[in-house]
């Protein structure tokens, strides 16, 4: 089971492309974090060899530092007495409030960290900076340094925008350069994608893709999402069912008022009736679940007739909601996006593996 805890709406940063609307100063109560946790060992974790994974997420969940070290503590007793296997942690966070003190605590408790980073500073600042309008840049930057110095497990999450598309390879060789190894891209699905906008990503995934291919090449390879996941689904001839969207089963966000949503993408402000999926007092409706799941079952025509359907992300209902309305609809964009994703990653893997490089074969043919 992965339970993410929704901790707070608020966040110190305003970044234009959030999904998750006004920043209301709406935080986790101590008494909420706790039941959530509780619901994570629950009976909806049926199998109980595997590992509980806590995510948290907002908002700014740094803003709820103390949260969660008694959570992470909370979730280590309860595997104990049940005995199960030790949980996981992660938290995806903006960077500004990481400082070595705060690094010390998050490594002490074993959380991986993600850090919201859009690259090089233009891109940076195009879409992510503090509510007064101030750049972001050197207080993400600072905290991203700390993080990569003093933590095991580092990753970085970035979001292409239209208008950043251009920035894309300097924004991979800032990362590089810093020594991030486990990098993700992931285009805004939501923007308003023009034509020239689509062709300036296609030719901006060329030098991408040709710095990954020189990353193997030097015998020290990188992870760039969604490289490494359209490489595997090509191999393994789709996407394995259990990297594809739960949507409510196996995994669970609940937002600082109880209520539970299948991804902490749908939590959003907290007040879509149609998506909420529970409440901690009542527990999981799982005819809604169902539902929902029905829903996203349910064949979209084009998609059953594209050969690329395995290898895209059509199954994601939290995109399909957010671009189409529709759960099991992807956007026109969705599909010229995940199409251009393919491609990029396609050419990546057919020069190595025509070269047989070895760190590319261990990785995809070990």
């Amino acid at each position: 089971m992965n339970v993410t805890l929704f901790l707070t709406h608020q966040c110190n940063l305003r970044c234009d492309y959030c999904y998750n609307g006004e920043k209301l100063d709406r935080a986790m109560p101590d008494s909420v974090a706790r039941r959530s946790v509780e619901l994570a060992f629950s009976e909806l974790t049926t199998d109980r060899s595997e590992p509980v994974l806590i995510r948290f997420f907002g908002g700014e969940p740094l803003l709820e530092l103390p949260l969660i070290r008694s959570s992470v503590a909370h979730a280590r007793t309860l595997a104990a007495e049940g005995g199960m296997p030790e949980p996981t942690f992660s938290v995806t966070t903006n960077g500004t409030l990481l400082d070595s003190e705060t690094a010390a605590r998050l490594e002490r408790d074993g959380l991986s960290v993600a850090v919201s980073f859009d690259g090089c500073r233009e891109a940076q600042d195009a879409h992510r900076r503090y509510a007064n309008g101030a750049s972001s840049y050197d207080a993400t930057l600072r905290g991203l340094r700390v993080a990569l110095a003093e933590l095991t497990s580092v990753e970085t999450c970035s979001v292409i925008e239209p208008d950043t598309v251009s920035l894309l390879p300097e924004s991979l060789d800032e990362l590089l350069g810093l020594g991030v190894s486990a990098i993700t891209f992931t285009p805004n699905y939501e923007a308003p994608w023009s034509e020239g906008q689509l062709g300036a990503l296609e030719r901006a995934l060329d030098p991408l893709g040709d710095r990954l291919v020189a990353s193997y090449r030097s015998g020290q390879p990188v992870t760039i999402e969604p490289y490494d996941s359209k490489i595997r689904s090509h191999i393994g001839g789709g996407f394995p069912q259990r990297c594809r969207c739960p949507f409510g089963r196996g995994e669970l966000a609940v937002a600082p008022s109880g209520r539970l949503y299948p991804c902490d993408r749908l939590v959003r402000q907290d007040d879509s009736n149609e998506l909420c999926i529970g409440h901690l007092d009542t527990g999981v409706d799982q005819g809604k679940v169902k539902a929902l799941r029905g829903a996203l079952a349910e064949p979209d025509t084009e998609c059953q007739r594209c050969q690329l359907k395995g290898r895209c992300m059509h199954w994601c209902g939290c995109v399909n909601v957010m671009t189409s309305g529709q759960i099991s609809t992807p956007s026109p964009t969705v599909c010229r996006l995940e199409q251009l994703l393919i491609q990029s990653a396609d050419r990546v893997a057919a020069t190595l593996y025509a070269e047989s490089n070895p760190a590319f074969m261990q990785r995809f043919y070990p």
